[in-house]
């Protein structure tokens, strides 16, 4: 089965530049996705890392996403970024797998896509801290992994996400999805 979703990239307003650290070119063949679009995150965390109870799935689908840039005073749309989902994750999982090499430079990037670090005590997960400037304002971060920031299944202090206690991962972190896809198309340009 092959879906395709596309959406407008509100914060790219260029036709033919991606302006924003979302999605996040690594190399010519791959793609970081982090946090933005919440509900397509939610339905993808839903429909794939939630049924196979993983924090990390190599995707067997054919799942494409397409980003057209938004509106400008040209009144020009174009596709600004296309690529195939090949890897789905938790930001914890992406918070392990990212520590190789290629990944540096993304995550020492001001505004980098994996904006949040895994919080463990005792060995075992109990939430997120914020570590990007990426959706800083207004606490913007917390509703990129929960549904709202009163959230009884999380307690949110200072810069830290944790569980409440007893309260099940996938529960309290309904939108915890990212992804690498295939580069099938990018601007070399960042602004």
């Amino acid at each position: 089965m092959s879906r395709v979703f596309l959406y407008i990239m509100g914060a790219s307003k260029d036709p033919d530049n991606i302006e924003c650290t979302v999605p996040f070119l690594v190399n010519n063949h791959e793609i970081f996705f982090g946090p933005c679009k919440k509900r397509f995150r939610k339905k993808l965390n839903k429909e794939y890392l939630e049924i196979s109870r993983s924090d990390h799935l190599l995707l067997k689908d054919s799942v494409y996403v397409v980003g057209v840039n938004a509106s400008n005073r040209e009144r020009i749309r174009k596709i600004v970024w296309a690529g195939k989902i090949l890897r789905l994750m938790t930001f914890e999982s992406a918070f392990h797998y990212l520590s190789a090499s290629r990944y540096q430079e993304m995550i020492r990037h001001e505004f980098s896509p994996l904006h949040v670090k895994s919080l463990y005590k005792k060995n075992r997960f109990i939430g997120y801290e914020h570590c990007s400037n990426l959706h800083s304002k207004n606490d913007g971060w917390v509703l990129d992994l929960t549904n709202s920031r009163g959230s009884p299944v999380v307690q949110h202090e200072d810069k830290k996400l944790l569980l409440a206690p007893n309260v099940n991962k996938s529960k309290a972190f309904v939108r915890d999805c990212c992804f690498f896809s295939e580069n099938i198309f990018f601007p070399k340009a960042r602004a």
